[in-house]
């Protein structure tokens, strides 16, 4: 096995890299969130993790997005419009991609639902969730607060 890497961020769980994946601590919504990755992936969002099941450890195993994550206070290369622009496309894409299973999928989620439900939330959408490439938004991580 790949030596293992641990990542900044996490504030809930300790987050590692081990080659070109990512292991993270579970809880008791995480496979209702890899449901909704591989949801997402199937509709054409490649900008998520893939979930790629557990390890020995019980820990998840998501693909690694390699890029730059918008830890605070952000480079002024990620405060721009086409950044502020790409990461609502990004966003909305996203939403459409679930209004099909949000009225199906309401239970399972770390927090309950809101009313109405229309889509499923991020929940956590902000830069230090984000991932960029040369002020370009290239993925969207940590979907633990969806619902």
């Amino acid at each position: 096995m790949a030596s293992e890497e641990k990542l900044t961020g996490g504030n809930m769980t300790a987050v590692s890299r081990v080659g070109d994946t990512v292991r993270r601590g579970v809880g008791s919504w995480t496979k209702q969130v890899h449901m909704l990755l591989t949801h997402l992936r199937a509709k054409g969002i490649q900008e998520v993790p893939a979930p790629l099941g557990f390890d020995e450890n019980g820990r998840e195993i998501l693909s690694f997005i390699s890029g730059l994550v918008g830890h605070y206070p952000l480079p002024e290369s990620l405060r721009t419009d086409e950044v502020l622009i790409s990461a609502a496309r990004l966003l909305r894409r996203i939403h459409d991609a679930t209004n099909d299973v949000a009225q199906i999928w309401q239970s399972g989620w770390q927090s309950p639902t809101r009313e109405p439900i229309e889509v499923i939330c991020h929940g956590d959408f902000a830069p230090y969730n984000c991932v960029f490439d040369k002020g370009r938004l290239i993925g969207v991580i940590d979907f633990d607060n969806a619902r």
